[in-house]
């Protein structure tokens, strides 16, 4: 691959992409965990019960287009999903580089290497997260736009809310790319996504204005918190990768001089070109540094999120090392050297930060574990009150069937109210008091239920809260109606 000769990198370029699919597809499917953790295990559920539930389909958490598309693959259990992200991963990283290549630009495949590598984009190529096809949707709109292809980007574009919804953020930057080409007729196509769920979920939610009403990311903040402004730049090394920062500030900075230095009427041909490129994904690094520094719209500073600009960053970055490359060609030997130490980096940072394939965190194994215990017991048989979404996964039951499982108590100021006779709770110290609003002092005074028996991990470490993680399993006793202990 790291070559000029376009035949060569074609074949390179193809037996590569072939290997890295197969490569994340194992990696996944030997995976005991995944690092999207509880989220993607409900992006899952709401993907494998969805023709069977189809309101699952509208869920705003869940993001329909995503839930529609996943929901072909996760008819194949959960593996299923994280093949389709493995399949997105790998498509993306190819287009880059025909894109490239279809340009004549040498060395274009270092395109694919550089975003296949990155080492969080390679991590979550083996989940069923929704970053990877967002990356692969905002990637073909640029791509499509780049090439004029105006309304099928803003086509593409109006449905990517509906895989994350801080697509927004993209949303001016399309608007002042259509400025530049001043044509404002695809413009009309930019509301397509949110016209046609917002029909779509009329009638289940008799609202014509549901994508807006029943945003889920509000009052939030109280549970995730917030951070430093540059959270996201400190942890920028292990979710880019060096080689990817490194190039892509190289291009932007090579771009930015080539715009200064232009011509009018070259100018904006190459303006276009440098915030679509370069511009879009600072705008949204930006963006989400922003908001988790002011505690905003839920977020919970996660360095996953940044993994959607992966793609559009490689084709900047490709640009970086060829110009980098045609700097230094002079001498020669120089440009060889710097390839291969681009190769040995690219390959050492995969597991420099991450560990393949993923194995089960201490949080999820104690859930393993206490689900082991249940069934060992026999008290899957028993319509289960859960808080950790991993629980129906490892007991083997759809989340959806109310007659045997139930996300939550009914009511959290009366845990054992509503709840029938025998029936079992699953209560964690990480759901149960934040998404939950359940402490276990709540349901250690409730008299009418039992405490089964408490899971500690082998080794302590806390969870959102600073709570020592724990699972408490209460059975609701015999002829009991709930209610306060006289105790307390």
């Amino acid at each position: 691959m790291i070559t000029s000769d376009p035949q060569r990198t074609k074949t390179w370029v193809a037996m590569g992409s072939v290997f890295f699919f197969m490569l994340i597809a194992s990696l996944a499917i030997l995976s005991r965990g995944t690092y999207g953790g509880a989220d993607d295990m409900v992006h899952y559920q709401f993907s494998r019960y969805a023709w069977g539930k189809p309101e699952l389909l509208l869920d705003h958490w869940a993001k329909p287009f995503y839930t529609l598309l996943a929901s072909l693959f996760a008819r194949f259990g959960f593996n299923g999903v994280r093949v389709m992200n493995a399949l997105f991963a790998t498509l993306s990283a190819y287009m880059v580089f025909r894109f490239q290549h279809s340009r004549g630009l040498p060395y274009s495949g270092w395109g694919l290497l550089l975003c296949i590598t990155s080492p969080l984009y390679f991590m979550m190529a083996g989940t069923g997260m929704t970053e990877i096809l967002f990356g692969f949707m905002l990637l073909m709109a640029t791509l499509l736009f780049i090439r004029r292809k105006y309304s099928v980007s803003m086509l593409l574009l109006s449905f990517l809310p509906f895989v994350r919804t801080e697509a927004v953020v993209f949303f001016p930057v399309f608007l002042v790319a259509l400025a530049i080409v001043r044509d404002w007729k695809p413009l009309l196509l930019l509301p397509a996504g949110f016209i046609i769920y917002s029909l779509a979920g009329y009638s289940t939610y008799d609202d014509l204005w549901w994508v807006i009403n029943r945003m889920p990311y509000t009052g939030a903040r109280d549970i995730y918190g917030q951070g430093s402004l540059f959270h996201f730049a400190g942890e920028a090394h292990r979710i880019f990768g060096i080689p990817l920062l490194v190039f892509f500030l190289w291009g932007m900075v090579r771009r930015l001089s080539g715009l200064l230095s232009r011509k009018k009427a070259q100018k904006a041909e190459e303006f276009l070109w440098f915030l679509l490129v370069y511009l879009s994904p600072l705008v949204y690094f930006t963006a989400h540094s922003v908001v988790w520094w002011q505690g905003w719209g839920g977020s919970l500073g996660l360095p996953r999120v940044m993994t959607v600009i992966v793609p559009v960053m490689s084709i900047g970055a490709a640009e970086g090392i060829f110009f980098l490359i045609r700097l230094i060609k002079r001498s020669g030997w120089p440009a060889i050297l710097l390839q291969l130490v681009t190769a040995v980096v690219l390959i050492w940072q995969l597991t420099a930060w991450y560990d393949h394939p993923t194995m089960r965190d201490a949080e999820t194994d104690l859930v393993y574990r206490a689900c082991q215990w249940i069934k060992k017991e026999g008290y899957d048989s028993r319509k289960i009150y859960y808080y950790n979404p991993f629980v129906p996964y490892y007991l083997g039951i759809n989340p959806w069937d109310t007659d045997r499982s139930w996300e939550k108590v009914p009511d959290p100021e009366n845990p054992g109210g509503g709840i029938g006779e025998g029936e079992i709770v699953i209560w964690d110290s990480h759901f149960g008091p934040n998404e939950g609003r359940l402490p276990a002092e709540t349901l250690d005074r409730d008299s009418s239920l039992i405490l089964l028996r408490v899971f500690e991990p082998d080794l302590p470490f806390t969870v959102l809260g600073n709570e020592p993680y724990q699972i408490k399993m209460y059975m609701k006793k015999n002829g009991s109606s709930g209610g306060k202990n006289g105790n307390t």
